[in-house]
């Protein structure tokens, strides 16, 4: 399913373009969505709404738990740094690049019909980001980068939000089904 339904999420429900059953238009309302995110956490809610519905406001309060979770989940100090690097993985997620060895499919068939998993991106599908191009989007040298060991912390941020986007789609998918 993916996104899917998020992805035709409105302020006003849910924008179904293709024809219903029976002739005309399905309509499912903003009770339908909101029945199936019930029970999602807060910040899974927020990081959902944020990626696939592009709300502002969702978007912020998104950001924020990302930066919470920096802080007190990851350990890192409070302040600046911490906004800077959350804000980093933050469009890395929403951006979502696809790898440029496999194209998003996570895996390199060979002449042979052999299928393999992308040694460049591990099997995952998405752009692995460079030290250089971290460093740069938090100001900071690349030296400076490793010594702090931000890309640990960065990837452990990445891999939590991807996570809760497939935990809460799985939990829109299966509240939607049922």
């Amino acid at each position: 399913m993916g996104g899917e339904i998020l992805a035709r999420l409105t302020p006003g429900g849910l924008r179904l373009d293709e024809a219903g059953i029976g002739g005309g238009t399905a309509m499912v309302d903003s009770m339908h969505v909101a029945a199936a995110c019930a029970g999602l956490e807060r910040w899974t809610y927020s990081l959902l709404l944020a990626k696939y519905c592009d709300d502002p406001a969702s978007r912020r309060e998104a950001l924020a738990g990302a930066i919470l979770t920096l802080e007190l989940d990851l350990g890192l100090p409070r302040g600046a740094a911490a906004r800077r690097m959350a804000y980093a993985v933050f469009n890395e997620w929403l951006a979502d690049s696809l790898c440029y060895g496999c194209r998003g499919r996570g895996e390199i068939r060979s002449r042979g019909g052999l299928v393999k998993l992308c040694a460049i991106c591990e099997g995952t599908g998405r752009a692995v980001p460079t030290a250089r191009r971290r460093a740069r989007q938090l100001g900071i040298s690349v030296a400076r980068f490793r010594q702090h060991r931000c890309e640990n912390a960065m990837n452990r941020l990445l891999r939590e939000l991807y996570d809760r986007q497939q935990q809460g789609l799985r939990h829109v998918y299966k509240n939607s089904v049922t």
